[in-house]
């Protein structure tokens, strides 16, 4: 029997996704509706083979792979004699071996399709639908510019959003290594020459470490809760999907921060609409396929019940309304589309929308990142100082 990974609606409209054992599609459907549940779609789980399996790829990886692909392509390159020159021409080692496994599968007969997804997670969800529209059609070096242009548009995030908070997390890991170096290291010590030369100044220093060292005990106990209450979220999110529903749609409710990560996963799904209606899919199926391309699970759940809506006869504006978790912007936008009988060209318009939105936030965060961080590493000089350096000087002080 096969494995195939199934994703349906139960009977209290949430939407779940499990792995089913059968010996065909149709199979699991059958099982899926038998129990009172909306199927939605199912797609067999292959095996990666070999080292494709254990293979790891960066962003980077994926964003010279799609753009120096798309070019070739665009250049009537067939796409098996552009994998060959991606495996000749390509910067990075990850690159060429994943062109030349791609073509391994093409000349044993494989669909590019098929070959891609074998390759994990090196083809997000919406790379791999784009692909298999484009060898549908036939016009992969379109599909190929619009994996490259999301691929690059990620990245940029990722590496401002890195750069920004690399040097801030090195000074705080610096001045929180020297203050546990001094609360170990040099006050026991001076603690030992205050004590030599008698008086009450070792008394005053003993009480002043004593102090310390509970302030440091809280600050670790609240360390670890928070690093165990991640690691425990984190583990319930990743195994449990009504605990990922219910944490995501946390995040969104989240001040300032939710607004962005709405934002966020609303371009992600009108990018892939976009790409997916104007290469002649259908709203409904673009829905099921752009799903995937969104990272937050409570707003994949909700354009899937507004998927289910549709299917059930709604309009599409009045479908995306009756979700509260999805921004009210998206039922205006669709309204028009609905009036002017060009839903495409306003997905098109949204996502230019969503694209200036995001990079409003991010600039407004990156803008606050080094006030936030000065005002961070203030708070924890003024901690040093009422700690270590203070006790220090009235201990001095007492020997005078």
């Amino acid at each position: 029997m096969k494995r195939f990974r199934v994703k349906y609606l139960d009977a209290a409209g949430r939407y779940r996704q499990v792995d089913l054992q059968a010996d065909n599609a149709r199979g699991c459907e059958l099982r899926v509706r038998q129990e009172g549940n909306t199927f939605i779609a199912c797609a067999e789980v292959a095996a990666a083979a070999g080292s494709a399996g254990r293979q790891r790829y960066t962003a980077e990886d994926l964003v010279e792979f799609t753009t120096v692909t798309a070019a070739l392509l665009s250049a009537a390159v067939t796409i098996r004699d552009a994998l060959g020159m991606v495996a000749t021409v390509a910067n990075r080692p990850a690159v060429r071996a994943l062109a030349l496994r791609l073509a391994s599968g093409i000349d044993k007969g494989e669909a590019f399709a098929s070959a891609a997804a074998r390759e994990g997670r090196c083809f997000p969800p919406l790379s791999l639908a784009l692909i298999g529209i484009g060898e549908r059609t036939g016009d992969l070096a379109r599909s190929f510019e619009r994996i490259a242009s999301w691929a690059e548009r990620r990245h940029k995030l990722q590496t401002a959003l890195a750069n920004a908070l690399t040097y801030p997390i090195l000074v705080m890991s610096v001045m929180v290594i020297g203050g546990l170096a001094a609360g170990i290291y040099a006050l026991p010590r001076l603690n030992e020459l205050f004590t030599s030369m008698g008086g009450t100044a070792a008394a005053q220093l003993r009480l002043s470490m004593e102090q310390a060292r509970g302030n440091f005990l809280g600050l670790l106990v609240f360390l670890v809760g928070l690093t165990v209450a991640i690691v425990v979220a984190a583990a319930l999110r990743r195994r449990s999907e009504p605990a990922r529903r219910l944490i995501d749609g946390l995040w969104l409710r989240l001040p300032l921060l939710g607004r962005f990560l709405s934002d966020f996963n609303t371009l992600d799904f009108v990018f892939a609409m976009e790409a997916l209606v104007s290469s002649g899919i259908t709203v409904n199926e673009a829905m099921l396929e752009a799903s995937d391309s969104i990272s937050n699970a409570a707003y994949r759940a909700a354009v899937l019940a507004a998927r289910l809506n549709i299917n059930k006869g709604l309009p599409l504006s009045a479908a995306f309304a009756t979700q509260t978790v999805l921004p009210g912007q998206l039922n205006l936008w669709l309204s028009v589309g609905e009036r002017s009988g060009n839903v495409a060209a306003v997905f098109s318009r949204m996502r230019l929308y969503y694209e200036d939105s995001v990079s409003k936030w991010i600039t407004r965060f990156l803008a606050l990142i080094e006030p936030g961080m000065s005002l961070v590493v203030g708070l924890i000089i003024l901690f040093l100082i009422f700690t270590f350096i203070i006790p220090f000087f009235n201990a001095y002080g007492s020997m005078l």
